[in-house]
């Protein structure tokens, strides 16, 4: 239904309890006052033509559909209206007040009664008019809600007779039914579906028009007396649900309808019952709540109204629109700003509304003053933009009410500074209304921006201003002119929307004067990509704030750093983590290959992680040259030389070992010029080590190792280096004085394989029992056994000598029965192989395939076996050639008719035909798989020959071959 013409009014409504509207209620969240309940509903005054009759004349009653309303007034006239209020028509059937009105369901007739006594229904589709005149005031009227489909053409009024009247259309015409009478003035008369409901002074009845039966009533409430002040108020919520307000009781009503089998009658129920604080004006369904008028009064000192109960006096109030759940809870609660409302009583005024039930399955269905005013059950039966309407009729005004759609609360919600809940409506309607939902963005951040919540604002952002290009950039202005920019920053998206670059860049700028802002500029570079912004003219700022600025910049530096990594500048970039001693510094080396650009900054780099960089200098010893590292850390110990503190000196000389021997352990080839230099290092830090590295290295001069090793009395290492400068003797008595060790001094003896040595030896040795007992214990098959028997003095007494030397005749019994032995298998297989290799050799091409054809059939052909040993010719087929290895195919020779031939071609072709024919020549080879190697490469030396000599483009005389 379109939405009514409304006329602009600040204080069309108030709250319960409060005095004028207020349009500057309290703000979210504030302490120490009650929060104002948020209204239900909205109103406008019915504007148009409306303001221009009602000021002429006085409303009586309204009855509305979805097509139109009409208005009846006190001079007896009745105005069709469009929904906005323009007037359509104008009839002045009536010469008193109009009292009721009726559309039926279709809306195509109209129907009006007045106080004169006459009723009047006209079609609105065409002149159709019907008039009757009862001669009696009549106060209400409803049309059967099927009127324009139905012959009978019914309708229902009543009035001051005490009368209810069903006027229908028989064979005879017109007639007049009396339904019910003698219980007083019937005030209303409403029917839905074929049920008919009224009310006079007893209470309410029911009629069932289709089985022309009285189904049931309800009483009038109790402490009630009969009024024209306090009329009875009916609705049809369905077909067979009734609403009843009455004074201050309200009730709920259901049609009993029995099972068609059944024989018990229809009847009333009551579903629900409940007073309220004033008088039912009027009453219709919200949704599953009900939409009350109440009629207000107060107590007062001066005369006014009378309380029939207790005679107080009263001052009429403003009305109130009140939504309430069918268990008397109030949901809400509204004080109209009815002109004069202190001059009217409650039967002043209606309630009329349209559409205001749950759904239904043909849509709204018309209410009010109609006996069909009712709303079938629906679904869905509030929409955005078709919402029900509620008309509060009093004589001088029309107030349209309907629930507040998702602009009016968002702009209520914001009068209020209730911006959050605001965020959540406004956010339903951002796709449909995308300007209100700016609005409210922009109050809620101005609200913030006052309270200086400026955290929370930046932290709203994305969530408010979503993939709104202009919205971020005028948003980034409004921080940056509250030097709040970096609140914002870590917010900003860098797609979707992707701002201009002066945006980024102005962030940026911002954060690099204040050192607390560093960490979060250190993120900003981290996390944006490189392309959003200008990193050339960041990073140029960034180096002049480097420079200039005293204390800490630590973190400013590191940003300086991840600038010179977006533009590949990977050399400064590690200058500054190695001296910010960054812990990643030797992955992010090794993962550009940055060892060539640390000149003079190794020792820097080993002191931050001694592991880790000698691991890395060792590891790519190709990308930084050990003379390098070995300079620089020299150059370290020169420093430090004369200080009195010798431990640093100490403390670069044992890295300077370290690098030394995981390099040469890594490679032992590697840095030969400094192996000297490390001879010196192992002696003075890992002596355990040096014997090693004196036997693997041969790059140092034996002169100074010896010299090395003599002045820090390393015997062992003493009697290596003698034995390698050729100093046999000198070694060996070395180790006869010094150690005094037969087992070192016999495997030096051993390891020099020298008589001589071994003389100075045994004379060394027979010179004590203890001594000469040992030699012979270790003698074994090293030296002959008498030239130490025979150098023992005589009458020495050697301890167990005579076990001693039975084990060594025993030991050389043994030894010599081993080596004839060995000398025997090694015979044999000499002359094995080589009888083998001879035979190989001989049958190299062992066998050789050709096949002859005739020249009458060049495509078939005989094949022949040739050996090449015996010489021997036979018949054969063809050789399955993956068995052999094919050395070559010949060309096809041709043999003339009468051609003479020697050799395998002279014995193949005769006895032949004498025409002549084909020979296709070839040789194949046996695959040598079963050969040593020494047979197998001479065989394969031979077949290499042979294909040399014999391609397969060339002529083959086999015979040559063999």
């Amino acid at each position: 239904m379109p939405a009514p013409a409304a006329v602009a009014d600040g204080k069309a409504i108030r709250r319960q309890g409060d005095g004028d509207f207020d349009e500057g209620a309290m703000g979210e969240g504030e302490e120490g006052e009650e929060e104002e309940e948020e209204p239900r509903l909205k109103y406008q005054r019915l504007g148009s033509d409306v303001a221009d009759i009602l000021a002429r004349d006085e409303a009586s009653c309204l009855c509305v559909s979805d097509k139109m309303l009409v208005l009846g007034t006190h001079n007896g006239t009745v105005h069709l209206l469009s929904c906005a209020g323009d007037e359509v028509k104008c009839f002045d059937y009536h010469k008193a007040a109009v009292t009721g009105l009726s559309f039926d369901s279709a809306t195509e007739y109209i129907a009006s009664c007045s106080d004169d006594g006459t009723v009047v229904i006209r079609s609105l589709c065409s002149e159709e008019l019907y008039t009757f005149n009862y001669q009696r005031p009549l106060k209400s009227i409803a049309l059967d809600p099927r009127f324009s489909s139905r012959k009978t053409q019914e309708f229902v009024t009543g009035g001051v007779a005490g009368k209810l009247l069903l006027n229908s259309r028989g064979w005879l015409g017109k007639r007049d039914t009396v339904l019910h009478a003698g219980e007083g003035p019937i005030h209303i008369v409403r029917w839905a579906g074929s049920f008919i409901a009224w009310a006079n002074d007893v209470g309410v009845k029911v009629y069932d028009s289709s089985s022309h039966k009285h189904i049931g009533s309800v009483d009038r409430p109790r402490g009630t007396h009969p009024s024209t002040r306090m009329q009875c108020q009916l609705f049809w919520e369905t077909d067979n649900v009734l609403l009843i307000g009455w004074a201050h009781t309200i009730s709920v009503a259901s049609i009993q309808s029995p099972e068609p089998t059944s024989t018990v009658q229809c009847g009333v129920a009551i579903l629900a019952k409940f007073d309220i604080d004033g008088i039912v004006s009027g009453i219709a369904p919200f949704g599953n709540d009900l939409a009350v008028l109440a009629y207000m009064t107060t107590l007062v000192d001066k005369p006014g109204q009378v309380d029939p109960k207790n005679g107080a006096h009263l001052k009429p109030c403003r009305p109130e629109l009140r939504i309430i759940t069918r268990e008397n809870d109030e949901k809400s609660s509204d004080a109209l700003s009815i002109g004069g409302f202190e001059h009217y009583v409650a039967n002043d005024y209606s309630l009329t509304t349209w559409g205001s039930g749950q759904g239904g399955t043909n849509g709204r269905q018309m209410a009010g003053a109609s006996p069909s005013g009712r709303s079938t059950q629906f679904v869905d039966w509030w929409t955005e933009g078709d919402e029900p309407l509620f008309y509060v009729v009093s004589s001088k005004e029309v107030v349209v009410a309907k629930p507040r759609d998702g602009s009016d609360r968002v702009n209520w919600l914001l009068t209020h500074r209730r911006y959050e809940k605001a965020l959540k409506v406004a956010e339903s309607l951002r796709k449909r209304d995308p300007d209100t939902y700016d609005q409210v963005v922009d109050r809620y951040m101005d609200h913030l921006f006052t309270k200086q919540r400026f955290e929370e604002a930046g932290k709203m952002c994305p969530k408010l201003l979503h993939h709104d290009y202009n919205r971020w950039e005028r948003y980034i202005f409004h921080f940056a002119q509250r030097s709040q920019l970096h609140t914002l920053a870590k917010h900003i998206p860098t797609s979707n929307p992707t701002l201009k670059p002066a945006a980024y860049n102005m962030v940026l700028r911002t954060c690099v004067p204040f050192p607390a802002q560093h960490r979060r500029l250190l993120e900003l570079v981290t996390v944006w990509p490189s392309t959003v912004y200008s990193v050339t003219a960041l990073t140029k700022e960034v180096q002049q704030k480097v420079e200039a600025l005293r204390g800490d910049k630590s973190v400013l530096m590191e940003v300086l750093a991840q600038l010179y990594q977006l533009q590949n500048m990977h050399a400064n970039a590690v200058d500054i983590y190695i001296k910010l001693r960054w812990p990643s510094v030797f992955e992010y080396i090794v993962k550009h290959r940055l060892l060539p650009a640390l000149n003079g900054k190794l020792t820097a780099l080993i002191s931050l992680n001694e592991d880790k960089a000698l691991e890395l200098l060792v590891e790519n010893s190709e990308d930084m040259e050990p003379g390098r590292v070995v300079t620089e850390l020299q150059a370290a110990m020169e420093v430090c030389k004369d200080d009195k503190d010798k431990r640093l000196h100490q403390k670069w000389e044992k890295w300077l070992f370290r690098y030394m021997d995981r390099l040469v352990k890594a490679n032992p080839l590697a840095a030969p010029e400094f192996h000297q230099l490390l001879v010196e290092l192992y002696a003075d830090y890992d002596v355990a080590s040096l014997m090693g590295f004196l036997r693997s290295s041969h790059q140092y001069p034996l002169d100074v190792a010896y010299e090395v090793c003599k002045k820090r009395g390393l015997v062992k290492e003493q009697v290596y280096v003698l034995g390698r400068m050729g100093n046999s003797n000198e070694a060996l008595q070395l180790i006869i004085k010094e150690l005094a060790d037969m087992d070192q001094a016999i495997e030096f003896a051993k390891s020099q394989n020298d008589d001589e040595l071994w003389d100075s030896l045994i004379d060394w040795a027979v010179g004590t029992a203890a001594t000469t007992g040992d030699l012979l214990d270790h003698v074994g098959g090293m030296v002959d056994p008498l030239r130490v028997i025979t150098q023992i003095p005589r009458g020495m007494e050697i301890a167990n000598l005579r076990n001693r030397l039975v084990r060594i005749i025993s030991d050389f019994r043994t030894q010599t029965s081993l080596q004839e032995g060995c000398s025997h298998l090694l015979r044999s297989d000499c002359v094995r192989l080589a009888t083998r290799m001879y035979g190989e050799i001989r049958r190299a091409l062992k066998v050789v395939h050709v096949c002859s054809h005739d020249a009458a059939s060049p495509e078939e052909g005989a094949w022949y076996e040739y050996a090449t040993t015996t010489g021997g010719l036979s018949p054969s087929v063809e050789p399955q050639l993956e068995n052999v290895t094919v050395l070559d195919y010949a060309k096809p020779r041709q043999v003339a008719p009468g051609a003479s031939s020697s050799g395998l071609l002279s014995r193949m072709t005769s006895g032949g035909p004498s025409r002549g024919g084909w020979i296709r020549m070839g040789f194949v080879e046996e695959k040598p798989g079963d050969l040593d190697d020494v047979t197998r490469f001479r065989y394969m030396k031979r077949a290499a020959s042979l294909r040399k000599s014999h391609g397969s483009h060339k002529r083959l005389d086999l015979p040559s071959l063999v």
